[in-house]
């Protein structure tokens, strides 16, 4: 199962903030939700969790102006009306940016990750191919060829050439069992690309717990790196590390070790 940013956002505010759901009342707009329950905070967002139909608003977000136990007014309107007993949630603590640059953060800590490029075709008259620029910077670790079915079969005799220690250059195919016009499958290992919109997808390989326990340990490391440390702090810190590892162990993901480097995040608002 892979997960979107607005999956990850709900994660690491049920893992780090503080949620509540709701269930949507009919004679609802874009910008007033009526509830069936709910209490009087007004701080935080307003997340659209699931409609019954699985069609917008489904999830979207907005930030929450005001409120009543029967009512919510959010800033920004929703693209269509909720439905009624559509499953709302109500998020607390932390800015939306905020969670989303740590996300980032938390995705590249986890390590090089399988990526796959699908941008080659074979032809039975080339032998040799330029590797796709997003492959150059990586190491290719398997190739496979595609039939028309949509079949995938290894490549069994291939070489990568390179220019440098760390750039490839050129994909050698000896292996002569490839149907014309194949579709070539590079596996290789790469950064995770960072993602800010809500539909954006996390690499399908992450699971919910490593995804909770990367986000929560990312943030409470910037926390103990940020400000002056007590006993909780410090506690909150050697729990969030050792939730991750206990989550890895659990769930081991395919990764790569790579050399250690400053993480440059490109911060966007929202």
């Amino acid at each position: 199962m892979s997960y979107t940013v607005f999956d990850a956002l709900l994660i690491a505010y049920g893992s780090l903030g503080k949620t509540y759901s709701v269930s949507v009342d009919d004679a609802s707009t874009t910008t007033v939700v009526k509830i069936k329950d709910g209490d009087t905070e007004r701080e935080g967002y307003l997340f659209i969790k699931r409609t019954p139909d699985g069609l917008a608003p489904q999830g979207e977000y907005s930030i929450i102006s005001s409120k009543t136990t029967t009512q919510m007014t959010v800033s920004d309107a929703f693209s269509a009306i909720p439905a009624e007993n559509s499953t709302a949630v109500v998020c607390l603590g932390y800015q939306i940016d905020f969670l989303k640059e740590y996300i980032n953060v938390a995705l590249q800590d986890i390590g090089l990750l399988p990526v796959i490029d699908e941008s080659l075709t074979y032809s039975s008259d080339t032998k040799e191919y330029s590797i796709p620029v997003a492959v150059k910077n990586s190491e290719v670790n398997e190739l496979y060829w595609l039939n028309s079915d949509g079949d995938v079969y290894p490549v069994k005799d291939f070489e990568v050439t390179r220019t440098t220690v760390n750039v490839s250059d050129k994909l050698r195919i000896r292996d002569g069992n490839i149907d014309d016009g194949a579709t070539l499958r590079i596996v290789y290992f790469g950064q995770h690309p960072q993602v800010w919109d809500n539909t954006d997808i996390i690499h399908d390989t992450i699971t919910e717990p490593v995804l909770r326990a990367s986000i929560r340990k990312a943030v409470i490391t910037f926390r103990y790196n940020q400000q002056p440390q007590n006993d909780t702090l410090i506690q909150q810190y050697n729990a969030a590390n050792s939730e991750y590892n206990v989550a890895l162990a659990n769930n081991p993901i395919p990764t790569k070790e790579r050399k250690s480097r400053k993480m440059v995040i490109n911060r966007r608002t929202r």
